[in-house]
């Protein structure tokens, strides 16, 4: 409130008794354009002793996360030092250039469903500066490149499925990107590798093949598809897995 009143004392009226309107109360031209605005400077920001970085505390916790993602820490000094590159505090704390920092929340509504639509939620304001000054950093706005995945339930006890070590490493959203949650996936690998039998490395499973069975298709020994079962050896020789290798195994 005091900031509208003190923009109303160094600013001649905007609207004057008469009902016309005076661009002079925030513009230095008679005629601004949209690109050339000419944009008197805000009194605010002449009335206020700034923040510095040297101010800020080293890191925050922000958010209490939820879903697929965990709060954010966040580095808030080294952020400060760079915001003084350009707009400096006051483009996240838009009305705390001096003084006393308030919360987000007193200003933002802490739950999405609020009467004013046309300012966001915490979450929603948040996440705008945040992905948008990344987008204009880096040309990325990726969940984790702020967020700490939250450790998943195992996989085989809440799908009964169980993954290999391969895919056990992954975050959820790297398989599971259609919106709305992770939904069932095929389980080929083709439905996810396209045309990898061609260009797969078997030496990724542990096992170098030898050049007899090297020559041969994944078929051959992997029958259906089954790559989680054992290999149909017995359909070639009365040699058996894992007694008998097709290569040699790297040790362990």
């Amino acid at each position: 409130m005091r900031t509208f009143l003190l923009a109303a004392l160094l600013l001649p009226a905007a609207v004057p008794a008469s009902g016309q309107v005076n661009c002079r109360a925030c513009h230095t031209s008679d005629a601004p354009t949209k690109e050339k605005p000419s944009l008197v400077r805000c009194p605010r920001e002449d009335s206020k002793p700034r923040h510095f970085s040297a101010q800020a505390p080293a890191t925050l916790v922000l958010g209490s996360g939820g879903g697929t993602y965990g709060a954010v820490k966040f580095s808030h000094k080294a952020h400060a030092e760079m915001a003084e590159m350009g707009g400096g505090c006051y483009r996240c704390h838009h009305y705390d250039q001096g003084g006393r920092i308030q919360k987000c929340a007193a200003c933002h509504s802490p739950t999405r469903a609020r009467a004013d639509l046309g300012k966001p939620d915490v979450k929603g304001a948040m996440h705008r500066l945040c992905v948008d000054c990344h987008r204009e950093w880096s040309g990325s706005g990726k969940c984790a490149g702020c967020h700490a995945a939250k450790a998943a339930a195992p996989h085989g006890r809440s799908t009964a499925w169980i993954q290999n070590r391969f895919h056990g490493r992954l975050q959820c959203g790297e398989c599971h990107r259609a919106p709305g949650g992770p939904k069932k996936l095929a389980k080929d690998c083709e439905a996810c590798h396209k045309g990898w039998q061609a260009k797969f490395d078997h030496r990724k499973t542990g096992l170098t093949l030898d050049e007899t069975h090297a020559a041969l298709s994944c078929a051959d020994c992997h029958a259906d598809g089954a790559f989680a079962a054992p290999p149909a050896c017995a359909a070639c020789h009365e040699k058996s897995y894992p007694k008998d290798k097709p290569g040699k195994k790297k040790e362990t």
